[in-house]
């Protein structure tokens, strides 16, 4: 047909050797090398996926054993991450478009507009697809990649009609055969075997059973001793020793060290902002900054810069003057006011809300990676110092967390 010629059989000069010539999407053995190097390396959030390292193979050059999950997470997330650099730009960005394809058709909040524009998309990846790879590439299966679209339409989102729910039950029942003469027999004995026990452990009292055993990253069994120790800080350090009644599983991994004077300053700085019984007084001493320079407009970048600066030593005397007058002072606030100790505990983990975080120095040693937090900030946003005219709105700080500190008031921790 005289089409890609690129392909062609060739002759190599000077000889009368024929050859065929490499194909654009064709690795060599450095850039197969670079690709599963990539996979190799990658780590995943916490209970984000299985660890992939484990099936890639540097040395035969291969993936194996891999299941139909990892097969998922690798052409929805891992693909267009290694695939970068590795195959020239033409062929890799098609891929890239086909995996994005297929991790958008698994969103759960689809519109009939988005499945429109998918559903055009598509149509366009597969003929790019079709100038890059040969004819035998393209099977019933990468035909099905079409009806994708208007398969969701009819039936709904794909979460809620895939069969990671139905192998899993599968693999739960091929377990129970230990006779392979009877499988039937086998996996109707033990399930009713599972069964039985399952209801006996209702009437169970102090006993860990699947109903009563808590959740990897649980941290609400420690709230009531929160509240019982009187402790601002919800969640609790990781491998924290407690008196609970429950085993133990990890030891502590804290340290006691002291804290320069200015992060101690803003670590206090920052408890003091964001206490919500400490509201009513930064109120107070905001009326009391803008009193000071009278009947003179003071800039709100200003008021809030000084409001920020003095506003724990105030409060410090604030409190004080509260206590010698006879008024009544919560505990909480009385241990805010005197300010922090300079000894601090340092952790290399914590879970709090359900979440585990991790410090950049522990992760070196995991193949999951947790150190990656947000921060929300509501108010005045300030484009410089210069800036008159603030925007009220939400602005999101992103970064690593380099270290855990817990703040002792003496009473209370923070």
């Amino acid at each position: 047909m005289g089409i890609r010629k690129e392909l062609h059989p060739k002759k190599r000069p000077r000889s009368s050797i024929t050859f065929m010539p490499k194909a654009c999407y064709q690795m060599t053995r450095g850039e197969k090398a670079q690709f599963l190097t990539t996979l190799k390396s990658i780590k995943p959030p916490d209970e984000f996926s299985s660890n992939i390292s484990q099936c890639v193979h540097l040395n035969e050059g291969k993936l194996i054993g891999m299941k139909s999950y990892d097969c998922h997470m690798l052409m929805q997330e891992y693909l267009p991450i290694a695939l970068r650099g590795s195959l020239p730009d033409h062929v890799s960005s098609v891929i890239i478009e086909l995996c994005e394809f297929l991790k958008t058709i698994c969103y759960k909040d689809l519109s009939e507009v988005d499945l429109h524009f998918l559903e055009s998309k598509v149509h366009l990846t597969l003929c790019k697809l079709e100038k890059i790879f040969p004819p035998s590439f393209f099977t019933i299966m990468v035909h099905l990649v079409i009806h994708l679209t208007r398969e969701v339409r009819l039936g709904g989102p794909v979460a809620f009609r895939w069969m990671y729910p139905v192998e899993r039950d599968l693999l739960k029942l091929k377990s129970y055969v230990h006779n392979r003469a009877h499988p039937e027999g086998s996996i109707a004995e033990g399930y009713l075997a599972e069964e039985s026990i399952t209801f006996c452990s209702r009437y169970l009292s102090k006993v860990e059973t699947v109903f009563t055993r808590a959740v990897r990253n649980d941290d609400e069994g420690y709230q009531n001793h929160i509240e019982e120790s009187n402790n601002l800080c919800p969640g609790r350090a990781l491998g924290r020793k407690l008196d609970l009644g429950v085993p133990i599983r990890k030891r502590r991994r804290s340290s006691n060290s002291d804290i320069d004077e200015k992060s101690l300053t803003q670590a206090h700085r920052y408890v003091l902002f964001n206490v919500e019984s400490v509201t009513p007084f930064r109120e107070e001493h905001k009326r009391i900054v803008k009193g000071q320079y009278g009947s003179r407009r003071i800039p709100d970048y200003e008021m809030n810069k000084i409001h920020g600066q003095q506003f724990a030593d105030w409060f410090k005397k604030r409190v004080a003057r509260l206590e010698e007058q006879g008024d009544e002072v919560t505990e909480d606030l009385k241990w805010l006011a005197r300010g922090p100790l300079r000894s601090v505990n340092r952790y290399s983990g914590y879970l709090v809300k359900g979440y585990r975080f991790h410090t950049k120095s522990r992760e070196k040693s995991l193949k999951t990676q947790n150190s990656g937090v947000v921060v929300t900030v509501e108010g005045e946003n300030y484009a410089s110092s210069r800036d008159r005219r603030p925007v009220q709105g939400v602005v999101n700080y992103y970064g690593k967390l380099n270290d855990i500190i817990e703040l002792n008031y003496s009473g209370a921790t923070r």
